[in-house]
C-alpha cells in the first residue's frame, strides 16, 4: 500500500520537468525498506523449511540472498544519487527491475 504514492509522486516530478531529486529519494527510502523487509523475509522462510517447496528445501542462504542483495544496494546508494541526477536514478531503478524480471529464470530451468 506504500508504494503507489512514491511512485506517483516520482512520476509527477519527472513529468511536470520539476527537479524531482526529492521525490526520486524519497522513492528510494521506500523501496530499500521494501527490500530490507524482504531480505528479511527471504532469510526467515529458508531458515524455517517446512514453509518451502520440496525442490527448494535444500536451498541456502549464502546461495539464495546474494540473489535479491543487488537492488537493496542499488536503492541504497541512489538516496544520495538522487540529489545528483534524477534521471540517473529512474534508470538504476529501471535496471534493477530488468534484473529481478530474470533473475530467477536459472531456477526454474534447474527444476527441469
Amino acid at each position: 500500500m506504500l508504494l503507489p504514492y512514491p511512485t506517483a509522486l516520482l512520476g509527477r516530478y519527472l513529468n511536470s520537468g520539476q527537479n524531482g531529486s526529492v521525490a526520486a529519494a524519497f522513492y528510494a527510502v521506500v523501496m530499500t525498506l521494501m527490500a530490507i523487509a524482504f531480505q528479511c523475509l527471504v532469510a526467515w522462510a529458508l531458515t524455517h523449511p517446512n514453509l518451502l517447496k520440496p525442490e527448494i528445501r535444500g536451498a541456502r542462504l549464502g546461495t539464495v540472498l546474494p540473489r535479491f542483495a543487488p537492488g537493496l544496494v542499488i536503492y541504497a546508494v541512489s538516496i544520495g544519487l538522487a540529489f545528483v541526477n534524477t534521471w540517473l536514478v529512474v534508470a538504476l531503478y529501471a535496471f534493477n527491475a530488468i534484473y529481478y524480471a530474470f533473475n530467477q529464470l536459472s531456477w526454474s530451468s534447474e527444476r527441469k
